[in-house]
Order: structure tokens, then sequence, then C-alpha cells
């Protein structure tokens, strides 16, 4: 029973001693300000460079700037350090000018060991250098917290260079240039142009013009952007409504909701889009598109796969060990095939495959006005379904391959030439009033005409 009692008040008393030292620790924080105000022109820059800080950008009708600073420290240090720290604190490091107002938020500049041997170290103590030159420890250093508010005319342009920290902009109409680096940002709607240097960060932001992004493992979040130039590896992007876009991604995944004409080189990357596109052109390795409506496609593509409703005329220069599933078709030329698969659900007017090995093609349906069907095809197979008003003109031409037409089709208005000798095989059907012609050159190929 005794001990149970001895255990019990042992507990207790570390309890209590538990919060009575977090109540000093947290009576040992302070906090301090600072309030800056700097004269510019409206039509001028702002350059912000900090780390560690978190930063708000607010917009009023003034020709000034004024920045508003917090830190919070704890007040346990040596008050030769605090005294120190603060002092560099409240005279912010700042350049200005009538047209240009540069803030270097950055506290500290570097990081040392003191008491070192030649040969060995001695009793090293790590310190910091703080922005003028001043050193205090490395303990004090780690113990603070620091915050902007920077108000501006809504006009200047910006430049920001961030690491460690959160950002939050409100509409400017001023252009952007922005390097991150592990940062959060939240921004409204920026100029005619904008520069996004983003690494390690997330970014949400409004609308803005012609905008380059070079982007690094990182997050992104667009309302609409005019024109879009984009290099990106390992990021995600979310872009509701883009005009044109220039893309050079690598395993990457974008969502786009409206977007125009459209420019992409990827490598292991997916692109969705929600709504019409217009003329696209895509060079993929290993990559997907999944969409709707496009005006055009010129397509690149190894070990990839296209899912895609309807579609005007499509030029595929190469493909290779990909997919292609397309509801409608206007057009389509693929110059070079090997090894790929095609589901057609209906060719308006034409498709051609100058070169194909390996490829299995599937055409569920043409269009009445459909003019012909045309290839160099080795081995794989062709299913190739005819609109029934369409008459054609055959010219089939194989070597170990098998041609399954409808017989019904040559019954009325065609001469048809059959010519066989050993694994040649030679067919000729013209009706003279025909405008659509298949003309077919195989090799070891099952082909079905209906």
């Amino acid at each position: 029973m005794k001990t149970t009692s001895f255990f019990y008040n042992l507990v207790v008393i570390l309890l209590f001693a538990g919060l009575s030292m977090n109540t000093v620790a947290a009576r040992t924080e302070k906090k301090d300000r600072v309030e800056k105000v700097y004269s510019i022109s409206s039509s001028g820059s702002l350059i912000v460079s900090s780390s560690r800080s978190d930063i708000e950008i607010l917009t009023w009708d003034r020709n000034e700037v004024k920045v508003i600073g917090e830190i919070t420290y704890e007040n346990d240090n040596n008050k030769e350090d605090i005294d120190k720290l603060l002092k560099a604190f409240k005279n912010i490091n700042a350049k200005s000018s009538k047209d240009v107002l540069d803030l270097d938020l950055n506290l500290i500049k570097t990081h040392v060991n003191s008491n070192t041997s030649l040969f060995k170290k001695k009793n090293t103590t790590a310190q910091t250098v703080l922005y003028n030159d001043d050193i205090i420890s490395l303990a004090a250093a780690n113990k603070i917290k620091t915050a902007y508010t920077i108000w501006i005319p809504a006009s200047l342009a910006i430049k920001i260079d961030s690491k460690y920290g959160k950002l939050k902009m409100a509409s400017i109409k001023g252009n952007v240039n922005f390097t991150l680096f592990n940062n959060d940002v939240v921004m409204e709607n920026f100029g005619e142009s904008g520069i996004f240097d983003i690494k390690y960060s997330s970014a949400t932001m409004g609308s803005g013009g012609a905008s380059k992004f070079n982007v690094f493992n990182g997050k992104v979040k667009i309302a609409e952007v005019k024109n879009a130039t984009i290099d990106s590896k390992y990021s995600k992007f979310n872009i509701a409504k883009a005009n044109d876009v220039s893309i050079q991604s690598f395993n990457d995944t974008f969502d786009f909701g409206t977007l125009n004409d459209m420019d992409i080189s990827a490598k292991y990357s997916t692109f969705r889009i929600e709504n019409n596109a217009g003329k696209s052109k895509f060079d993929f390795f290993n990559s997907k598109l999944f969409g709707k409506n496009f005006q055009t496609m010129e397509i690149t593509a190894k070990y990839s796969s296209f899912n895609a409703a309807d579609i005007g005329d499509t030029k595929i220069e190469l493909a290779f060990n990909s997919e292609f599933s397309f509801e409608t078709v206007n057009r389509l030329i693929c110059q070079q095939s090997k090894y790929d698969k095609f589901k057609l659900n209906e060719i308006l007017i034409e498709a051609s495959f100058p070169e194909a090995f390996n490829t299995n093609i599937n055409i569920k349906g043409t269009g009445v006005a459909f003019t012909g069907f045309s290839g160099n095809f080795k081995y794989g197979s062709i299913n190739l379904k005819i609109h029934p008003n369409v008459e054609y003109n055959l010219n089939y031409d194989t070597t170990y391959g098998k041609l399954n037409v409808s017989p019904d089709k040559f019954k009325t208005r065609y001469i048809v030439n059959t010519y066989t000798y050993n694994s040649k095989t030679v067919i000729k059907g013209v009706n003279a009033g025909a405008k659509c012609n298949i003309e077919l050159t195989t090799f070891n190929t099952s082909c079905k005409i209906e």
C-alpha cells in the first residue's frame, strides 16, 4: 500500500513539474514589431528576399510601401544576443529609390563554427552571423519566427525569392517573378506576365497573363492563364482555363478544364482535359492523354495511350507500342506504326497507314462521305465497317494474307477481278460510280471489310 502511494505521489509531482516547466517556457516567449514606410512610384517594382518568414502582400491606393514586421523569440537567451537580434530585425535591410524597393528580409547571413584549430576542432561552438555582421548564438537564432505584412500600390511589379515560408498575396495589376523553395503560396490575380520557379512548393493562384513555369516536385493550381510555357518534373498541375500552352513534362499529372492550343512533350506523364481543345501537338513517351474534342492533332508516341472523343484531322508521324481509342475522327493519317492498337468508333472522311507493322485496327463505322482507307500492312489485323450507303472500289494485294469481305457488296455494278498464285492474291473491284477507294497491300495480315 505504501509503495502504491509512493508511486502515485511521484506521478503527481512529475505531472505538476512538467506543467510548471511548460508554463515557464510559455512565459519566456515574447514578441516585437517594426514598421517602415518607403515612397515609390506606382509604376515601380518591389523586390523581396526572405527565408523562414511568412509574408502577406496587400494593396492600397498610396504611392508608398508599408512594411509591418513581427518577430517571436524566447527571452531566456543571452540578453546580448536578444539585443543584437532585435536591432537587426528593426533595421530592415532595404535599398530604396523612386522606382525600386529592394527588401532583404533575411535576418541570418550564415552559421559558423568558432574556436577551431588548423589541425583539429577544439571546443567548437556554433554561432550565427546576422545580415549586419553581428554574431549571436545558434540557440538564439533557432528560436525565432518572423512574419511580414507588406502594403503596396496594386500596379507594382513584384519579384520574390522565398524559402521555407508561407506567401499570401492579394490581386495586383503588376507582373510577378517568383522563385520559391519549400513554400506554400496562395495568391489572387496578377498582371500581364508571370515567371514562376517552383521547387518543393505548392501554389494556388487566380488569373494572369502570359506565364512561364519551371516546376520541380510542386503542386500548382491556376484559375486562368493566358499563355503558359511549362517545364515540369514530378509535379501536379490543375489549370481551369488556358489559351495556349507549351509543356515539357517528366512524370507529371496535368488536369485542364478549358484549353485551346497545346504543344506537349512528355515522358511518364498523364494529361486530362475536361472540355474542348484546339490545335494540339503531342510527343509522348510512356504517357497518357484523356480528352474530349480536339480541333486537330499531331502525334508522336511510344508506349503511350490516347483516349478522346471527337477529333478533326489527325496526323501521327510515328507510333510505337501505343494505344489509340477515339470516338470520331475526321481524317487519320499514321505515317509509321509498329505494335499499335487503334480502336476507332467512326472515321468520317479517310484513314491511311503508309507503313504499319503488327498493328491492329478496329474501325466500327465510317461517315456517309467516306473517301477511302489505304495502307501497307505487315502482320496485325484490320477490321473496317463501312457505312452501308458508301460504294467503294477495292484494290487488295496480299501475300499470306486473308480478306473477309461481304459478297453482297459486289453483286451489282461491280467488275471484280481476282488473281491468285501460290501465296499471293490480288483482288480488284471496280464500280464506276464509287467515290471511295480501299487500297491495301498486306503481308500475313487478317482483313475484314463489312
